[in-house]
């Protein structure tokens, strides 16, 4: 499968496809990949994720209580998926569970590259990206791929 950048840029893509392409130009599949190869990073990319998730997840308060870097990462996460944008539909009403899909994927990507952690802003990137995925593990994986692109502007 091939794809044009400038003509994706310049066009768009087709709603019903753009989940698809977006994994490509985000770095989460390579344009040269088969259907199978794509299947099966899927699997192992599904894994990775949910370990990392649950490292976090199973820190149990006194563990937490000592790790002040992850606190002021999760502290600053909560306040910024708070902030979410609510009059786009996808984020709309008080006890939305796509808020919470935000809230989990960030805190991992704090796991997954604890160095940077989470920088303001980053919850704005993944938003849009988690609306075109529907899926936490993709949006996840495709942050991933944005966040190498530009990890230099979030960088302090």
């Amino acid at each position: 499968m091939r794809f044009n950048l400038v003509t994706v840029c310049i066009q768009g893509v087709c709603p019903a496809i753009r989940n698809e392409v977006w994994k490509f130009l985000l770095g989460y599949f390579d344009y040269n990949s088969t259907s199978k190869e794509r299947t099966e990073l899927r699997k192992k990319k599904l894994d990775d994720y949910f370990r990392m998730k649950l490292q976090w997840k199973s820190l149990s308060q006194d563990q937490e209580s000592s790790f002040s870097t992850f606190r002021d990462y999760k502290s600053l996460v909560e306040k910024d998926t708070d902030r979410t944008d609510r009059t786009y539909p996808f984020y709309q009403g008080d006890d939305n569970p796509n808020i919470s899909v935000l809230y989990d994927v960030l805190m991992t990507y704090c796991m997954f590259n604890f160095d940077l952690g989470y920088v303001q802003g980053m919850s704005d990137l993944l938003a849009v990206i988690l609306v075109v995925m529907e899926n936490e593990v993709d949006a996840f994986w495709c942050f991933v791929g944005l966040m190498e692109r530009v990890v230099s502007f979030f960088r302090l």
